[in-house]
């Protein structure tokens, strides 16, 4: 097979997909895969979802200044025919899975439908509103993934008074950075996380400089009013007063 067979191009990237099992992909495995120049392994974390890019950086086409990168685009190959076997593992599997896929889809079922189409409700952006399939949903990642992500500390979410966990939309947008980082940036979950905290840090000392500077401009504003009560004149030239007379100059006299 010719690398115009294997590959697809997007500029200096090179595109790849590869299909894994589910096995595979529930697990975690390490893949060995092709590049122009050799092969690179290539870690897919448990839990990883059908469609999932892992970006291998410097492994495209060389452009003018640099090389483009590898993304690899994961799919779960399901087998067309299943041992007897096979069926009662899978079956068994199925048994042990309660997790709803597709609660969104469930929840409009088992309403009769969707019956009308309004505008989106606006959700705070730290209302602890989703549940765990949910946001996992709306991050693009799989619940188990978002599990580890929890018990690593990367998101907290809210607790409900049963003690269920509860997502914001802060949350969710936190889950799709981690995702980004790890799948096209490469950084692994330590330096996510050391990423995530410094940019917590940032974001509390830019809250800081906004509340210094709005109390410097209250300062000023509270001083000026107390000059102008001072000085009534103050920021308000009176204007002049005095008279001005002007005379022409005789001819001077010559000695």
């Amino acid at each position: 097979m010719t690398g115009s067979e294997l590959f697809g191009r997007s500029g200096d990237d090179l595109t790849l997909d590869v299909p894994i099992t589910f096995a595979e992909a529930a697990l975690g495995t390490t893949l060995t895969v092709p590049t122009l120049e050799g092969t690179v392994s290539l870690k897919v974390p448990a839990g990883t979802s059908g469609g999932r890019t892992f970006r291998v950086r410097g492994r495209g086409v060389q452009g003018k200044s640099r090389a483009g990168d590898l993304l690899v685009t994961v799919s779960i190959a399901v087998p067309a025919a299943l041992s007897p076997e096979a069926r009662t593992a899978v079956e068994a599997l199925a048994a042990q899975l309660d997790e709803d896929p597709r609660p969104a889809v469930t929840a409009a079922v088992r309403a009769g439908g969707v019956h009308e189409v309004t505008e989106p409700r606006s959700v705070a952006e730290d209302a602890p509103v989703f549940v765990i399939s949910v946001a996992a949903q709306l991050a693009g990642m799989h619940a188990q993934t978002l599990r580890q992500y929890d018990r690593l500390g990367l998101v907290s979410p809210g607790r409900t008074a049963g003690g269920g966990r509860r997502y914001s939309p802060r949350d969710v947008a936190l889950l799709r950075e981690v995702q980004r980082l790890s799948q096209e940036d490469g950084v692994n979950l330590a330096g996510i996380k050391r990423i995530i905290e410094l940019e917590s840090q940032v974001e509390a000392l830019q809250d800081r400089v906004r509340e210094l500077l709005a109390e410097v401009d209250d300062a000023q504003r509270r001083a000026m009013a107390a000059e102008s009560a001072f000085r009534p004149d103050f920021g308000h030239p009176a204007p002049g007063t005095a008279l001005v007379v002007w005379r022409p100059r005789g001819p001077r006299s010559s000695r």
